[in-house]
């Protein structure tokens, strides 16, 4: 059985990711995390390497969730 932590397209908001990690998991390309950083996803850097904080990325989703759906007036 794989655990929710190495389950492709599974975040666990528990889990610190770092970036190759969290990309392959999601099965996004490079243009599709610029997005995401330019749009307000928390990176966090350590050692001379970037994090994202699970909790962190679902609630970059959920807000960018919200904001799609409003219409501009």
């Amino acid at each position: 059985m794989t655990s929710p932590s190495h389950t492709p397209g599974v975040v666990d908001p528990s889990s610190l990711y770092r970036i190759d990690e969290l990309r392959a998991r999601l099965g996004w390309k490079a243009h599709a995390w610029r997005t995401a950083t330019r749009n307000g996803l928390r990176v966090q850097r350590a050692g001379g390497r970037a994090y994202v904080l699970g909790a962190d990325f679902i609630e970059y989703l959920s807000r960018m969730n919200a904001t799609e759906g409003q219409i501009d007036e």
